[in-house]
């Protein structure tokens, strides 16, 4: 996959463009770095225009502190495919400018050395966390640790992320502790992944939903039959809280009853979001799909978000899952974005 030869790097990012060869592994695999960029002003300047809007979830009164904004430049303009207010990614974009001795460093508004981060169970692999954060921080701690630790881990940290599965509830002791006012200062990144019907009411983003009554397959095969002529183009269904890629897939346009998607629907049809598939530049022309992922702090006085820096992601559409090269995945080729200087 020949990038430069496409013109696809003149479109999407601004000059001046190098070429890297980098690799950083993390909990998640290998991540591959092929150069190094700033973000296309449109994309930049479309994407603060939705921030604008953007309401991030409450856990307990406190919100989110840093956001993840994935877009795509398609023939009418940069679309937004999806806000992530539990964004991971951090780490290995750290990682990549630390490796690369770029300069500014990018901030989060906190020293991420000083970090803390709690897991739940289900959020290791292998008995390791599943995620990068151990990339900026080796203040890893277990949800099964004693009360008294995490009280100390709290105090001798700067900042807190937590991280769970959705499934997953926080112990009452673990949540008291948490839910102490000097917790509750140091959040950074919450445990919930959030609702992405609300972001799309909030953004006017074209979206479907099924009833709660749509759990037979002849309604919900006549439902997704509404749908899919709505948006020529394609539509992806989504879990509506999720994360990465799982449950995420285009969906096809003659639909078998017994089909995987429409089992999916019928068990839980308001779990699922509809939205149209944005076609990007380069998709027919390239056979190449891409995706920027771009981080955001928020302002100090609150009203507002920073842009940080990012990634464009890169990858082969004859290769790698639907859901892969819809939501973006760790394997394909990044360019890194840096931020203002």
């Amino acid at each position: 996959m020949n990038i430069k030869r496409t013109g696809l790097l003149q479109v999407l990012t601004e000059e001046p463009y190098n070429e890297v060869d980098l690799k950083v592994s993390s909990n998640f695999g290998e991540t591959k770095i092929i150069g190094v960029a700033e973000c296309g002003s449109d994309v930049l300047h479309a994407t603060k225009n939705y921030l604008h809007n953007f309401k991030p979830e409450e856990w307990h009164g406190q919100t989110t502190q840093i956001v993840r904004v994935e877009m795509k430049m398609c023939d009418r303009g940069p679309r937004l495919i999806e806000v992530e207010q539990r964004p991971a990614g951090i780490g290995i974009f750290l990682a990549a400018f630390e490796d690369l001795s770029l300069s500014p460093r990018p901030f989060f508004g906190t020293n991420l050395a000083r970090c803390a981060i709690f897991y739940s169970p289900g959020r290791t692999k292998r008995g390791r966390p599943f995620s990068d954060e151990h990339l900026f921080s080796k203040r890893l701690f277990m949800w099964n640790r004693r009360e008294q630790e995490i009280r100390g881990a709290i105090k001798r940290s700067e900042s807190i992320i937590v991280r769970s599965r959705e499934d997953e509830e926080m112990p009452d002791s673990l949540l008291r502790t948490f839910l102490q006012e000097e917790a509750i200062e140091k959040f950074l990144l919450l445990r919930r992944n959030g609702d992405k019907r609300k972001v799309a009411e909030d953004l006017d983003l074209p979206h479907q939903t099924l009833s709660p009554l749509d759990k037979t397959s002849l309604l919900v095969k006549h439902r997704l039959s509404e749908i899919t002529a709505m948006w020529p183009e394609g539509v992806v269904v989504k879990p509506r809280r999720g994360s990465r890629s799982r449950e995420v897939r285009k969906v096809p346009r003659k639909i078998k009853g017994s089909s995987r998607v429409v089992r999916a629907l019928r068990k839980n049809p308001e779990a699922y979001i509809f939205e149209p598939y944005h076609q990007g530049v380069g998709e027919i022309e390239h056979r190449i799909v891409h995706l920027f992922r771009l981080f955001f702090i928020r302002t100090r006085n609150g009203s507002g978000w920073q842009y940080v820096g990012g990634f464009l992601m890169l990858g082969d559409m004859a290769s790698g899952r639907s859901g892969q090269l819809i939501t973006g995945s760790d394997q394909m080729s990044h360019i890194l974005l840096t931020g203002p200087r």
